[in-house]
């Protein structure tokens, strides 16, 4: 359902993906092309090779300007596709909920509802922008880091494979471990919607009952129950948050060690380790932020199904 609603967009709105994904090569630019050319004139300069350190400054500059174009490009384009996008899952939505009751109609749940079109514009907002960030950047910046790593020595690029390998197994285990949690509180959180939902329906009996106290309480309780589940999944997300740094460590040891072997061996110059071990440091500055990626993008898809499933 969540990739199915993201395809349609894109199938509306190909020739602005087009340019889109173009511009995604600024990823590639900045972390794997830049690093390359830092370490291309450290090893010009200590070589006293000032000529051609100059001629690797200019390209390095020209990248720089290149990806500023990009970035710009594609900061306008997400001005343009943004409401464009926000408002396609909007009307999703609507016309979902209309199709639905007209079909099995029933006593509309509107807290439920209603909780879900006020946070709607919010989560709208979050797919965009996790589809963007933990799919197509991750997606570009594995690859080329792969192919650069794998251009140096094939055991390089392996480990850097497996790497890859180790936390999306993680994240998977991240997800089915968690996502119950974020389900059970989207669900506490429309159960409080509900019974404010109905108390404000109803003011006029509970003043006339004096049953404003009995309302507080049996809200605070519900409350109760939502705090509960806020707190489960933000234990369950910082006892991840802890394994993934765990693995980042182990990673960023076996990429450099794996690099130092090789040049210890004579399988890698010393110009080239120089550039690897900025890459490796690109490297591990990425996949430090790869556990907020993966944890924006579960709540995001998880969010989303809930409402899909509530609305069909």
């Amino acid at each position: 359902m969540f990739y199915n609603l993201y395809w349609k967009f894109i199938k509306k709105n190909w020739k602005a993906y087009i340019i889109y994904f173009i511009v995604l090569a600024a990823i590639p630019l900045n972390n794997t092309i830049l690093p390359h050319y830092y370490g291309e004139i450290i090893n010009l300069l200590k070589k006293g090779d000032f000529n051609d350190g100059k001629v690797s400054f200019i390209i390095l500059l020209g990248v720089w300007i290149l990806i500023q174009i990009f970035n710009l490009t594609s900061s306008y384009l997400n001005t343009y596709l943004m409401p464009k996008f926000q408002s396609f899952i909007r009307q999703y939505f609507f016309n979902k909920i209309i199709e639905s009751y007209s079909e099995n109609f029933r006593e509309l749940e509107l807290g439920h509802i209603i909780a879900k079109i006020i946070r709607s514009p919010g989560i709208v907002q979050n797919i965009f922008v996790e589809i963007r960030d933990f799919v197509f950047q991750n997606t570009l910046i594995i690859l080329s880091n792969f192919i650069y790593l794998t251009s140096h020595n094939k055991q390089l690029g392996m480990v850097f494979l497996a790497s890859i390998v180790v936390i999306y197994l993680l994240s998977l285990w991240y997800y089915k471990s968690c996502n119950g949690y974020i389900k059970k509180t989207e669900e506490a959180y429309d159960s409080v919607h509900e019974q404010i939902q109905d108390t404000l329906q109803n003011l006029l009996s509970i003043y006339t009952c004096q049953k404003a106290g009995d309302e507080k309480d049996r809200v605070k309780e519900f409350n109760k129950i939502t705090n509960k589940s806020q707190v489960e999944t933000g234990n369950c997300n910082n006892k991840f948050r802890i394994i993934y740094s765990i693995v980042y460590i182990i990673i960023f040891i076996a990429l450099n060690y794996t690099a130092y072997k090789l040049y210890r061996s004579g399988a890698i110059k010393l110009d080239a380790i120089v550039s690897i071990f900025i890459i490796n440091y690109s490297i591990f500055n990425e996949l430090s932020q790869f556990y907020y990626d993966a944890h924006s993008f579960m709540n995001v898809y998880t969010k989303v199904n809930h409402i899909t499933k509530f609305i069909e």
